[in-house]
């Protein structure tokens, strides 16, 4: 239901991905103009773990952090996790508000080693990838700090971590990563730039979340070289209703209410087909197997034969996903022909709920009535439709 309509969803917004899209957004107006006046309360709130600006780029627990923080501000942060992965990287290893490198179930940010550059883990190792000595990280670093500070940070970082970090670039002399907010990208997109909409942010909030339809394993099993793509955005060639498009949609979703699915939830409902009372009603049955079903597909290839493409042949895979688009074909025929086949479905769809049976002649009527309805309209898909119509004579045609 939340995935693109390209995707075969319906693109419906999700308010807790809506939610935490604005919290984001609040991230990139922060970063976008960190002096201002309204950010002083958050540039104050996160001084202690080295600023908002680099706390992003932390692989932090958010109950780790030695500050007492607002639910909003709890709430912006967890956003970011769900959105910016810390993926492991000895290049970008912090010591920081760095949730492995904790004292005192507590992470750890000492200013003054912030100051003098001191970020990465992999800076207090020497070649053998063994902790730098007391004097030695003095020596390299020209930095006196208390031995308690010395104990705590190298003491805190995980045995393990060394032998993650064994054949990567070691020492005092290794360079940390670029921490300017302003050149910050995330899928292939800069954060701060005007590209990185809230529309932008729910799609990479939603990818973890969106699933494939199952549909589509089935069709695939059933029918060869389905264009999904194509099918999933070629409602929008058509000014048709909702409803319209509703019909096609269930037949693909295998969620139709035909009567064989219906009685299996209802006693009162019988599975007979609505049209020949014979068989069970199935999706395939009602819509291409019934001898009625049969009777109408036949005068409609007969149609379309006379009207619009004489080696037109109709099979189940194109009254479901319609015809595909031949490249060199400029008469644009299967524009004309897939709206047929949305509106005949539909057609079909409307003849078991009132009880009638689906004859091509009341079909043709329904047709010319809904061209008509387009005189009026100065939609663009509207005048298209008048116009692929009008060039085949398809308006009153017998």
């Amino acid at each position: 239901m939340l995935a693109d309509q390209t995707s075969g969803g319906f693109n419906l917004i999700d308010f807790s991905l809506l939610s935490n899209s604005f919290k984001i957004r609040w991230i990139k107006s922060f970063l976008k103009n960190p002096t201002s006046i309204w950010n002083c309360i958050p540039n104050f709130l996160l001084k202690p773990v080295g600023g908002l600006d680099f706390l992003i780029h932390c692989n932090y627990n958010i109950s780790k952090l030695p500050l007492k923080l607002a639910n909003f501000h709890k709430q912006m942060l967890s956003c970011w996790s769900l959105m910016y992965n810390h993926k492991f990287s000895p290049h970008t290893y912090f010591i920081w508000n760095n949730k492995d490198i904790t004292y005192k179930n507590k992470t750890l940010f000492y200013r003054s080693w912030f100051d003098k550059n001191i970020l990465l883990v992999s800076q207090l190792l020497d070649e053998n990838c063994n902790f730098l000595s007391y004097r030695d990280f003095m020596d390299a670093f020209s930095f006196p700090i208390p031995p308690k500070e010395y104990a705590v940070i190298f003491y805190a970082i995980p045995s393990g971590v060394r032998m993650l970090l064994q054949s990567s670039p070691k020492g005092p002399s290794c360079s940390p990563p670029s921490l300017d907010s302003s050149n910050l990208y995330i899928d292939n997109c800069l954060f701060i730039s005007s590209e990185f909409t809230n529309k932008k942010i729910r799609s990479i909030l939603l990818k973890p979340c969106a699933t494939v339809p199952p549909c589509i394993s089935f069709w695939n099993n059933k029918f060869e070289n389905i264009d999904w793509k194509r099918f999933w955005s070629l409602k929008k060639e058509f000014l048709i209703t909702n409803k319209v498009v509703e019909v096609s949609l269930k037949i693909i979703h295998k969620c139709y209410p035909c009567n064989y699915r219906l009685s299996k939830f209802h006693n009162n409902i019988k599975e007979e087909c609505s049209f020949c009372l014979c068989y069970p009603e199935t999706i395939d049955h009602i819509f291409w197997e019934c001898l009625y079903s049969r009777i109408f597909w036949l005068d409609f290839s007969n149609y379309v034969n006379k009207n619009i493409s004489k080696d037109f042949t109709l099979t189940l895979k194109k009254v479901y996903f319609g015809v595909p688009k031949v490249q060199s074909d400029i008469s644009n025929r299967e524009f004309v022909i897939n709206l047929l086949l949305f509106l005949a479905k539909f057609f079909i769809h409307k003849c078991k709920f009132i009880d009638r049976k689906p004859l091509f002649c009341i079909f043709l009527k329904d047709f010319n009535q809904y061209l008509l309805s387009l005189e009026h309209s100065s939609s663009p898909l509207a005048i298209n439709t008048r116009l692929q119509c009008a060039m085949y004579k398809l308006l009153n045609s017998p």
